[in-house]
């Protein structure tokens, strides 16, 4: 009777494990933001979450980089989002980083639909916070911008 048992909670368990993992890596893929402007790709590494630059838009071609930020040669490949894991619904733990003034904050993520995804920074607690909406990216191709 006991092998039974163990047996069927064995198998409950691994069910349940499996959905969460498939819920918490809808995340992977590309998101643009809200201006279209930028392009993170999120990936799964170690069981922990990251994102990096995969495109950029510069408005002002001739405008100086931030000299506290990253020089936007190179943007792409810069990891922008570390050690996020997924618990409760949401991808929290990590820290995302602005690029353009080299600041880094604490946040979490919540997936609002299979498209939609925001990505809220905060500074000591949440309720300090600044949040921003990013868009599943499907195209085959890059934006463009006239």
């Amino acid at each position: 009777m006991r092998p039974l048992l163990f047996i069927i909670l064995t198998v409950l368990f691994s069910i349940a494990f499996k959905s969460d993992n498939k819920q918490a890596d809808q995340i992977i893929g590309d998101w643009i933001s809200p201006k279209r402007d930028l392009i993170i790709h999120c990936y799964k590494e170690n069981n922990l979450y990251y994102g990096k630059v995969v495109w950029f838009y510069k408005y002002y071609p001739t405008q100086p980089d931030d000299p506290n930020g990253v020089p936007e040669k190179q943007w792409v490949n810069s990891i922008v989002m570390n050690n996020f894991f997924f618990s409760d619904n949401e991808w929290s733990g990590g820290e995302i980083h602005n690029i353009k003034n080299g600041k880094k904050y604490d946040a979490y993520i919540q997936l609002i639909n299979e498209n939609s995804l925001k990505v809220t920074g905060y500074v000591f607690l949440r309720i300090f916070s600044e949040t921003t909406m990013f868009s599943r990216y499907k195209e085959l191709t890059l934006p463009a911008f006239n």
